[in-house]
C-alpha cells in the first residue's frame, strides 16, 4: 500500500496537464532525464517549454497509500475523465499481460 495517484500542474496557470501513478520518487523522473519517449512526447515538451521559461511543474498528490491495482484503477478513471485536457497519451497505462 505505498503506491499513489499524482498530477502535475503547470505553475503559470495552476491548470492540471498530467496524471501519473508511482511510488517512491517516482513523480521526480518528470523533472530529469527523459525516458526516451520521442520528441513529440506532450508532457515532456510541455515541462521543457516550462523549464526553458524557469519554471519546474508543481506536484499534487491525488491519492495515496494505495496499492498498485487501486493506484491503477484511480489514474486511469482520472485520465479517462479528464483526457482531453492531459497530455497523456493514453487512457490506460496497464501494461498488457502476455500469455
Amino acid at each position: 500500500m505505498n503506491y499513489y495517484v499524482y498530477l502535475l500542474l503547470d505553475p503559470r496557470n495552476n491548470k492540471i496537464f498530467y496524471c501519473g501513478k508511482g511510488k517512491g520518487d517516482r513523480w521526480k523522473s518528470h523533472l530529469g532525464e527523459w525516458s526516451g519517449n520521442g520528441k513529440n512526447n506532450p508532457t515532456e515538451n510541455r515541462i521543457r517549454n516550462m523549464q526553458s521559461k524557469g519554471f519546474q511543474p508543481k506536484v499534487k498528490f491525488y491519492r495515496e497509500n494505495l496499492s498498485e491495482d487501486q493506484a491503477h484503477s484511480i489514474e486511469e478513471k482520472y485520465i479517462e475523465k479528464h483526457f482531453d485536457s492531459l497530455t497523456n497519451l493514453k487512457i490506460s497505462a496497464n501494461p498488457q499481460i502476455t500469455i
